[in-house]
């Protein structure tokens, strides 16, 4: 899938299930994954979590699957209203190859002057806030990863660019809410580049938080409930 940048490797008759290759802006990493009905049947099954990366499940009925495991749980079920259907390839960080430069072209077809020049320079900050970070080029959006994930989205417009954000519900200056953990605001003119800078640092912040804490990140993702630790 496209947000996750995996393929599988080799599917395997006992535990783990398969082991994937995972894009994460320098190469290929080699992932250990266990698929599940319900998260929670890992743990029912007693598999050893030093050997699994990621627990894929259709639901995730484990909030409180221990930090110290270090699993990236993907619950399906939130998951597969954003998956495409498309061919999965290796993307790149900044090197232009033909391919990228015939996305590059379409990506930004229908903008001017003004808006191809504030898109430019947004891609800059994006890819120096880490040497981690790294883009894929979409017909209708650019995609920056952190790298494991996508924390903002860039589409054309005519006059300048409208952004979608990573925000994990959090407030963010001269961003509107437009799911429980993402939000949007517009690009028009250069100064607004500052103020973007400052969120895109926040939005890579929060969403390497989440992944720490094992949240999804989706688009339809929903906030977490705080765990009241007196009723555990």
């Amino acid at each position: 899938v496209e947000d996750l940048n995996m393929y599988i490797e080799e599917i395997k008759p006992g535990y783990p299930d398969c082991i994937a290759r995972r894009f994460v802006g320098k190469g290929w990493e080699q992932i250990a994954i266990e698929f599940e009905l319900n998260a929670k049947n890992f743990h029912q099954h007693k598999h050893e979590p030093k050997q699994c990366d990621i627990l894929v499940c259709w639901e995730n009925d484990w909030p409180d699957c221990p930090k110290e495991y270090q699993i990236e749980i993907i619950e399906l079920k939130s998951l597969i209203k954003e998956l495409p259907n498309r061919e999965v390839r290796k993307p790149s960080k900044g090197e232009r190859t033909k391919d990228e430069e015939e996305k590059e072209r379409i990506f930004l077809k229908f903008a001017n002057d003004k808006a191809r020049d504030l898109f430019y320079k947004a891609n800059d900050i994006l890819l120096v806030l880490d040497e981690r970070v790294w883009r894929n080029f979409g017909e209708k959006y650019t995609s920056y990863y952190s790298p494991e994930r996508v924390f903002t989205y860039l589409r054309m417009q005519k006059t300048g660019m409208r952004v979608l954000i990573f925000n994990n519900g959090k407030k963010m200056e001269g961003v509107k809410n437009r799911q429980p953990k993402w939000g949007i605001f517009r690009i028009s003119k250069e100064k607004d580049l500052d103020q973007a800078k400052k969120n895109w640092q926040k939005s890579l912040e929060l969403i390497r938080e989440a992944l720490r804490n094992n949240e999804n990140t989706g688009w339809y993702a929903k906030i977490e409930e705080e765990v009241d630790e007196d009723n555990n």
